[in-house]
């Protein structure tokens, strides 16, 4: 009876460390046998509006860019995105406040809609825009259509996460490989963050 037990405990505990093994790849940095847990790596994303006709504003915000080591074993991959995920969302509104006796009538026709995504802080020895190296990237109505109201009446924009992920696409410049280098990214993170600018221009010549 002894025998089996020591089978069935054989055959637990190689399950129990496979578990360990694949439950760790989250929020956890590893560096050789050195392991921090439960780790807070989140940059706050600010949003703000602006629009030179109407009111332009942020209904609610909830993203972070979340900063992880997500390889196999928990090693960084310095050539992708890997271990950098986007979380929330944000809305806006751009509302007129204009009256028709006035002249004006709002349309959407009559305005263009831009995104600028700015890293500010130390953080961008860390971080860029995508693979161009960039702490500042500007997207229009030709490169994304979820960032234009699609109501004349000022409909919301939702930007989700995977819409996000899209705008800040977040790659790393420098991977923190020891826990002396870890604590310098997290002291940089302290004064850093993610802004993005919401824009709506209006074109009078497109009456």
């Amino acid at each position: 009876m002894r025998r089996n037990s020591k089978r069935a405990l054989a055959m637990i505990l190689p399950a129990f460390a496979m578990a360990s093994v694949i439950g760790a790849g989250y929020s956890t940095w590893f560096f050789d046998s050195t392991e921090i847990n439960d780790t807070d790596s989140t940059l706050t994303i600010t949003v703000e509006g602006y629009t030179d006709m109407g009111v332009l504003t942020i209904d609610a915000n909830t993203a972070v860019l979340i900063l992880d080591q997500r390889g196999t074993g928990g090693e960084a991959d310095e050539d992708n995105s890997n271990g950098l995920s986007i979380t929330g969302e944000v809305k806006y509104t751009h509302t007129n406040t204009v009256d028709a006796e006035d002249g004006y009538e709002f349309e959407l026709t009559n305005y263009e809609y831009s995104i600028t995504v700015t890293y500010t802080g130390d953080i961008t020895t860390y971080l860029s825009i995508g693979a161009g190296d960039l702490s500042t990237k500007t997207y229009t109505e030709d490169d994304v259509d979820f960032i234009t109201p699609t109501s004349d009446s000022g409909g919301v924009v939702t930007l989700n996460a995977e819409q996000l992920k899209t705008l800040v696409n977040p790659t790393w410049k420098r991977v923190p490989k020891s826990l002396v280098e870890y604590t310098a990214m997290r002291t940089a993170m302290e004064s850093s963050t993610i802004d993005i600018t919401v824009t709506a221009t209006y074109h009078p010549e497109a009456n």
